[in-house]
């Protein structure tokens, strides 16, 4: 059980997010390049976005910058420094300093230009790096593309290959393919790759310290025509991971404030939702995931994406928002929206709310006074319904047991942990005795501790 930090802050660490490892969980099948967000494969093998992991992959790199502290990357390549020390140059083979006009203006940049095929030889960079993390802007003109050479702890050399291939990840034995998908031809992007990660995710089910893991990145080796800038290796990018997060975020909120997640699920016997469905927990997390982008950078369209998603709390679940009715009294925001039934998920509403409380501590004008409205509405409901997920053992994982009579749904140990940090956080923010004597008596369950009985 990992405690929360002693103030709550929608700038600071989210909850215990530093302990969370998003993108090494197994249903992740990798974090793509195109986007560098997180692609899940847990309710469709072929791939699909899920706004909850890309949210949760940005807070955890947030919240590990905070802790850890994010290292001042070293700089390997780019329009600042000669290109003096790239081998395998020459008349196929070339990699010159020129001028490049982007939106910050002109700015130096090396050209590169070298037979396309992957495996060719092109402009290589040395590198013999520890260091795990490799950030750079990348602009291909067509085939070709980017090959970064590791060796394994095992002394075995395996490939990473980053192209505008619109597969997310292909794996042939010791090659992996990273697509960048087509439609980045002739723009920038910015990759920030965790190349251990990259090759961990070629591997299957291992454990972090096998040692068909990476030890070293090698080198890095151009493919065929474009340009390259601010190659640099450290640890790590968690401010990196965080901005691709909410810039994912940002391009994929629909017309209704809203992050659907486009393949269906089922949430027990008879449960299900159809693809195309919100989750008032996405919603909050991605709220949280832009408020927390915007405190970093100042730029406004990540406070205004964030109050645009306040859109489908207001709207019932009938309606397509994420809006249940406790008893048809008290305002309660969905996990899993449902329909005709709801089952009043616990962790899902109080994640729902850190966002809203996210967004009425940041935003100005309506979008405060909307986010407030929503904020107080589930307060009064979670004063009133918190004790019906109490077991006197544990705690209840939602209410399904009271809304469709069935058996009850207790939560899991890692479950329950995360119901006494919700808790916890919401004490700090409200102040109510409520939420610290619950948060202590849900401790005491973890320990052994029962309650009293007749």
């Amino acid at each position: 059980m990992y405690d929360i930090q002693p103030v709550y802050h929608p700038g600071g660490l989210f909850l215990n997010f530093d302990h969370y490892n998003v993108e090494q969980r197994d249903a992740i099948m990798c974090v793509t390049a195109g986007d560098g967000v997180p692609l899940v494969n847990q309710w469709n093998p072929a791939g699909y976005f899920y706004a909850i992991t890309v949210a949760q992959y940005g807070l955890s790199h947030h919240a590990k910058g905070i802790l850890g502290g994010n290292p001042t990357p070293r700089l390997v390549a780019g329009g600042e420094l000669p290109p003096t020390d790239w081998v395998n140059t020459g008349p196929e083979s070339s990699i010159t300093t020129v001028d490049s006009t982007t939106e910050q203006g002109v700015r130096k940049v090396l050209s590169f230009s070298a037979p396309d095929p992957l495996t060719s030889l092109g402009p290589a960079l040395t590198l013999n790096s520890k260091e795990h993390t490799i950030c750079m802007d990348l602009q291909l003109s067509g085939l070709g593309g980017v090959t970064i050479q590791i060796k394994t702890k095992q002394d075995k050399i395996g490939y990473i290959h980053f192209t505008l291939s619109d597969q997310y990840m292909v794996v042939n034995d010791s090659h992996v393919v990273y697509g960048m998908g087509q439609g980045n031809r002739g723009k920038w992007v910015h990759l920030a790759r965790d190349i251990d990660i990259d090759w961990m995710k070629t591997l299957g089910r291992t454990k972090y310290n096998d040692p068909t893991h990476l030890a070293e990145i090698i080198d890095v080796t151009l493919h065929g025509t474009g340009f390259i800038d601010n190659l640099t290796v450290s640890t790590s990018a968690h401010n990196d991971h965080l901005i691709h997060s909410a810039d994912w975020l940002v391009k994929n909120q629909d017309g209704k404030g809203g992050w659907p997640t486009n393949v269906g699920m089922k949430t027990g016997d008879n449960i299900q939702l159809k693809p195309g469905w919100y989750s008032a927990m996405g919603q909050g997390q991605s709220m949280s995931t832009l408020v927390r982008a915007y405190n970093l950078t100042g730029q406004k369209h990540y406070i205004e994406t964030a109050v645009r998603g306040l859109h489908l709390f207001e709207l019932g679940s009938e309606e397509g928002g994420v809006r249940a009715r406790f008893l048809g009294q008290l305002d309660w925001y969905e996990e899993y929206p449902t329909i005709p039934t709801s089952t009043f998920v616990l962790n899902g509403f109080i994640f729902s709310m850190l966002g809203l409380y996210d967004v009425l501590s940041t935003a100005e004008g309506e979008g405060h006074q909307l986010a407030e409205k929503l904020w107080q509405a589930g307060m009064r409901s979670l004063k009133q319904m918190i004790g019906m997920y109490d077991s006197g053992t544990g705690t209840l994982y939602d209410l399904r047991h009271v809304i469709n009579h069935e058996q009850p749904n207790r939560a899991r140990w890692d479950y329950h942990t995360t119901h006494i940090a919700l808790i916890e956080e919401i004490a700090l923010i409200d102040g109510d005795q409520l939420f610290y004597q619950t948060a202590k008596r849900w401790r005491d369950y973890f320990y052994g501790k029962r309650s009293r009985h007749n």
